[in-house]
């Protein structure tokens, strides 16, 4: 099975004080360039310490390392990201929630790829449309 990691998940595996995911039962790991985008905000976010800088960039260094580039948000995962916010809202959330979240589930279903988070909440209404799953 191959999976699509959230950046909930690659923040876990780089944190020696979160326990390591499981990650069991898959065969292939992929990442999107969104997580990638969120990982370069957490690098910003502390641009003023350049000590909490350094050790950010290094992070992203060794996921980059690790996993490869990104996988694409491209105009297919656009159109995905469309149903994705339309399913949400039927379900009763905002439109406005949770953007990058959905941008990244809306990669996932496109790729056929099992999007694995630490954090389903931000997922709970999309279940329909893409399998995602709490590690």
């Amino acid at each position: 099975m191959r999976a699509l990691l959230d950046t909930s998940i690659l923040i876990s595996l780089l944190d020696p004080a979160e326990a390591t995911p499981d990650l069991s039962g898959f065969t292939e790991f992929m990442i999107s360039s969104l997580s990638l985008s969120e990982m370069h905000m957490g690098v910003a976010a502390v641009a003023s310490d350049p000590v909490k800088k350094a050790m950010r960039e290094v992070e992203l260094a060794r996921t980059r390392a690790t996993f490869g580039a990104g996988i694409p948000y491209d105009d297919r995962c656009a159109l995905a990201f469309g149903v994705v916010v339309e399913e949400a809202v039927r379900a009763g959330a905002s439109y406005r929630k949770n953007v990058v979240d959905r941008m990244i589930a809306a990669t996932a279903m496109v790729h056929g790829l099992t999007l694995v988070t630490r954090n389903t909440a931000d997922f709970k209404r999309l279940g329909r449309l893409v399998q995602v799953e709490e590690r």
